[in-house]
């Protein structure tokens, strides 16, 4: 059976998909005036909402989910709203470099939508995820199976003191404070969302921080460091089957 063949043209900036010899699809690679939020290729999930052309880097798009949060020896079940995470990885083996996670209350609607935060432990203040070395070790076939892992390596990863920058920075959605917190207070503040609707985390007030087409620029910056051109890495032109 054939596979599924990309191939880029820096002419006109996007993928073309073939199928054999046969074009069965075409991906806009960049952020421009005709790019289309909704698109979907049959190939890559919908929830991609971004690819790099630079390098192996996206933002994965979730919508609203009720998360198990384990923190401090408590469990808590809270609603989240739609979250993006700006994953990259590494051209060669598809490790996992950095993981960015930001909060909005609707759906990415075009490359000027802000990205806002949540008061989550093990998080920076540069939003990107402090998660155990061990996730950052391991390798990767394709760049489908490195999306799995690293959202999964997320959100089931215990969440602990170690980090505390968003936490602390960002408890004012909920407590209308600023300032590092006692573990009472911040179990507090997380029973708190525990008890809210998905209708009232969906109206939260979320500390905007940064611009979608900005966060797309700081991966492919990344890349740039090392490349004079956008190219895709020999990996993803082999497959990226579907989730």
């Amino acid at each position: 059976m054939a596979k599924n063949i990309f191939h880029y043209d820096s002419s006109k900036d996007q993928v073309k998909v073939y199928h054999g010899n046969i074009v069965v699809d075409t991906i806009k690679t960049k952020m421009s005036k005709n790019y289309n939020p909704s698109f979907s290729t049959g190939l890559l999930p919908m929830a991609i909402r971004w690819m790099s052309s630079y390098g192996p880097a996206v933002c994965l798009e979730r919508p609203p989910e009720l998360r198990l949060l384990r923190y401090e020896d408590r469990s808590f079940n809270l609603w989240f709203p739609w979250m993006e995470h700006f994953l990259l990885f590494s051209p060669s083996d598809f490790r996992l470099i950095e993981a960015k996670v930001f909060a909005r209350n609707n759906p990415i609607e075009d490359s000027r939508s802000l990205l806002g935060q949540l008061p989550l432990p093990n998080q920076y203040n540069d939003n990107s995820f402090c998660l155990p070395q061990e996730v950052f070790e391991v390798c990767h076939d394709t760049l489908s199976e490195a999306i799995d892992f690293a959202y999964s390596s997320i959100w089931s990863s215990p969440f602990n003191r170690e980090v505390l920058n968003q936490l602390d920075t960002q408890q004012s959605i909920f407590t209308g404070k600023v300032g590092q917190m006692t573990i009472p207070q911040s179990l507090k503040m997380y029973t708190t969302w525990e008890n809210m609707s998905l209708d009232q985390v969906l109206n939260l007030n979320l500390n905007n921080y940064i611009r979608f087409n900005a966060a797309c620029n700081m991966s492919n910056e990344y890349f740039q460091q090392f490349l004079t051109g956008p190219v895709l890495h020999r990996h993803i032109l082999t497959t990226l089957k579907d989730q």
